[in-house]
């Protein structure tokens, strides 16, 4: 028997905890199964994933002058911002990372790149949200989400394997 079909049918027995499983849950069944069919641990797979996630999002924040920029703004200012986007992007522009990529020469650019980087953010535990056109302005917010999430993925559907 090949080694995917020895990992296929060990899935249906791979248990993801709970509160552990990330949005690719079905991915993760299987590495978890494949690990366990050649001598390693679905924990050791795990471990793996979640250090690779992180770093994927460690080089997000880091190749984004945006990203950047909301993280170092958010400190300062923990409590959040409510407004507009030409707003925000007046209020954070100062904290954009020096000897970075361009910066955004307009407040709609710097809305499509919080867009860009919202899920990034989120799995720091910061909220970018659009709340549409009110008016003639495209309100936006950053805040600390409420739950302390950070490094951790959203709620992931019920896993088909389990």
């Amino acid at each position: 028997m090949t080694l995917m079909a020895r990992a296929l049918g060990r899935i249906p027995r791979v248990k993801l905890a709970p509160g552990n499983q990330p949005r690719l849950v079905e991915f993760c069944s299987l590495g978890c199964a494949l690990a366990e069919v050649t001598g390693g641990s679905a924990a050791e797979f795990m471990a793996q994933f979640e250090a690779s996630r992180q770093d994927g999002i460690a080089r997000t924040i880091d190749a984004s002058p945006v990203a950047a920029a909301v993280v170092a703004w958010l400190e300062k200012h923990p409590a959040g911002v409510y407004g507009p986007a030409k707003t925000l992007f007046e209020s954070v522009g100062p904290y954009r990372p020096q000897h970075a990529d361009p910066w955004p020469r307009s407040s709609k650019g710097f809305a499509d790149g919080l867009r860009r980087v919202a899920p990034a953010l989120r799995a720091l535990g910061i909220e970018v949200r659009s709340h549409g056109r009110i008016g003639g302005n495209v309100y936006w917010s950053i805040e600390r989400r409420a739950e302390d999430l950070s490094l951790s993925s959203p709620a992931s559907p019920e896993n088909p394997f389990a």
